[in-house]
């Protein structure tokens, strides 16, 4: 009897394998009908390049020897692992969720029809995030970390009906992984590619107080209009992507550049990323989703520093600045300065002295054996005072960062130089400039990458000038602190310089290395902003006597902007050359008038004054940004 029933038993399992042989072998003829290996998804899934090799290097991401190179034969490996018995956690539907839903549905292949996958790692983690929909978060520019000068995008995952506890939603963040301690080389190594980008998971609560209130940057949230099917294709890709990485590259294959491919994974009719081949700068990456409608809705989250400034704009300066004073005062030692307001007044000033306190303390500015009875004790009075909330939300910028202007332009500008005729055409790969139209930026922001232009004048072409980068941040100082305004430009230039003087007829190029630092002040709408620093000059050039000069001197400048559609920019500079021992005097003046958000005349004029000699430039110009 026990014969019997092993021979039968044998016999069903060798039908059951004949089959599953059978079934495995029509899904790969089905796939190799189809063409599935062809298919876009497919090839997003794989991250193939032009060659059809996949850019990962991770072994573990395919179950083919040849999987990297050969995109078909991982296609009809992934098909057979579908179909295999595997311990818990570690079937192919529980590494390779994404993967494995998508040739499913493409072979209409019904989970039953498949070996039980029990797969507890991945359900508890996706559950833990209950993906429904997505959101493109955008950080405005910071010029503390060269990673984060253009901005950074992320990409928050929201649970249904959970619109009022967002910050407790998960955001997935691709970012430069650095180890160790970095410090000089950082730029040239994120420029260069030798840091691994990576994707991660975090709340999204984390990412707020880094931006929001360690580095004062706005917060722009975006929307997007997937479905709920479409958010969870996504996560189920971020899970299989947990050990995957790319080379980051600061300018191209950044943290803009891998949500575009995010996207383009579950919208396969778009080509986001294709968009961006040597350059994914984040505000033109939103641009790009924002014109392929997939915007739903727009929230502004203001920095905790933009709230604290809208509040001392709303109550003035003068309380602003006792408020200051009073956060770094013992609560009893203050009370004497704080009887002498209303209590409508004494509120606002607690209010603001707390935030200011609390902003100096998360910047690690303040030691917390102080900063955290001095926060308690601020609030234990403020409760005092039976006066409601005095605060006000800041007011919404009015243009949000996709309705401004293009980071790349092209310029014309004609005009006449010391008598003479010329003619310029200037291009800038990016990013902003002072006399760029500024909505849709933050204002006192300056980052130029290639900027140059080439003059035709007295029937010669020359380059007149190339900015390989530009940095300038213009912070103001305000009642609770009084910050550095700094900046630097590496470039080449034209010098009206002949034989190493000062000349009224020639110009040569030099090499050119700025930096300056110094003060700012500007109005709470940052409409009008002015500055003065103090400036050194590096040049060399085979027309210097030497082959190369210093300079120091002062700077001040103003930019303002006068209505929607004019802004100006003025500047001096009086460098002292050493090797001629002669002050310098350099004016440079800019008025815009802004056709629209890309277009934009510009009236100019320079001049320059240095051993009883003078130069001067008027030009009329035009600027499409695109």
């Amino acid at each position: 009897m026990k014969l019997i029933t092993f021979a039968i038993a044998s016999l069903m399992c060798h039908f059951a394998h004949a089959s599953v042989e059978s079934d495995l072998q029509q899904y790969l003829d089905l796939a190799q009908q189809k063409q599935l290996d062809q298919q876009i998804t497919w090839q997003r899934l794989m991250y193939a390049d032009q060659k059809q090799n996949s850019e990962v290097g991770y072994v573990g991401y395919f179950y083919a020897k040849d999987g990297k190179t050969n995109l078909k034969s991982e296609l009809q490996a992934d098909i057979k692992a579908l179909f295999l018995e595997a311990a818990d956690n570690q079937s192919i539907r529980c590494n390779f969720p994404a993967r494995s839903r998508w040739l499913m549905q493409q072979l209409n292949i019904e989970s039953t029809q498949l070996p039980q996958a029990n797969c507890t790692e991945f359900e508890d983690w996706i559950n833990q995030i209950k993906p429904y929909k997505a959101t493109l978060i955008y950080a405005t520019d910071f010029m503390g970390n060269p990673s984060s000068m253009f901005g950074h995008t992320l990409l928050r995952l929201d649970p249904k009906d959970q619109k009022q506890l967002n910050l407790v939603s998960y955001a997935v963040n691709y970012a430069a992984t650095v180890k160790g301690d970095d410090n000089w080389s950082y730029a040239w190594k994120g420029l260069t590619g030798q840091y691994p980008g990576e994707y991660s998971l975090m709340p999204y609560y984390r990412k707020v107080k880094e931006y929001g209130d360690f580095e004062s940057r706005d917060l722009w949230e975006y929307e997007l209009n997937l479905t709920p099917e479409e958010t969870r294709f996504l996560v189920e890709h971020i899970w299989e992507m947990q050990h995957v990485s790319f080379p980051y590259y600061f300018v191209s294959d950044n943290c803009a550049y891998r949500l575009l491919g995010l996207i383009d994974l579950v919208r396969p009719n778009l080509n986001l990323k294709q968009q961006f081949n040597y350059a994914a700068i984040p505000i033109e990456t939103l641009k790009a989703v924002d014109q392929q409608n997939l915007v739903k809705e727009v929230v502004y989250r203001p920095a905790l520093e933009t709230q604290l400034l809208a509040q001392a704009k709303q109550h003035g300066t003068a309380l602003a600045k006792v408020a200051h004073q009073v956060a770094f005062t013992e609560i009893n030692q203050a009370e004497p300065v704080l009887k002498n307001y209303s209590p409508s007044e004494q509120a606002k000033i607690l209010e603001m002295a707390y935030d200011d306190l609390y902003l100096q303390y998360i910047s690690h500015q303040v030691d917390a054996d102080f900063a955290q009875p001095q926060l308690r004790q601020l609030l234990a009075q403020r409760s005092q005072i039976e006066v409601p909330k005095q605060r006000q939300e800041p007011a919404r910028p009015k243009k949000q960062p996709v309705e401004g202007h293009h980071a790349r332009n092209l310029s014309v500008n004609v005009g006449e130089v010391q008598g003479q005729k010329f003619i310029e055409l200037g291009h800038r790969q990016a990013y902003h400039d002072l006399i760029d139209p500024q909505g849709g930026y933050r204002t006192g922001t300056q980052l130029l990458f290639l900027d140059g232009s080439l003059q035709y004048r007295d029937d010669k072409l020359k380059l007149e000038h190339l900015d390989l980068l530009s940095v300038n941040s213009y912070n103001p100082i305000q009642p609770f602190k009084s910050p550095l305004t700094w900046g630097f430009n590496l470039g080449w230039k034209q010098e009206s310089i002949e034989k190493g003087q000062f000349s009224e007829d020639q110009q040569h190029g030099v090499m050119n290395l700025n930096m300056q630092v110094g003060y700012s002040l500007a109005d709470y709408d940052r409409r009008h902003l002015c500055y003065a620093q103090l400036q050194s000059h590096i040049q060399g050039g085979k027309d210097l006597d030497k082959g190369w000069h210093v300079g120091a001197g002062p700077t001040v400048g103003c930019m303002n902007v006068w209505s929607d559609n004019i802004n100006s920019v003025v500047q001096l500079e009086l460098p002292y050359w050493q090797d001629l021992n002669q002050w310098n005097l350099r004016v440079g003046t800019q008025l815009q008038y802004s056709l629209s958000a890309n277009d934009a005349v510009r009236l100019n004029w320079d001049f320059e004054q240095q051993d009883h000699k003078d130069w001067n430039k008027f030009g009329l110009g035009y600027v499409r940004f695109f």
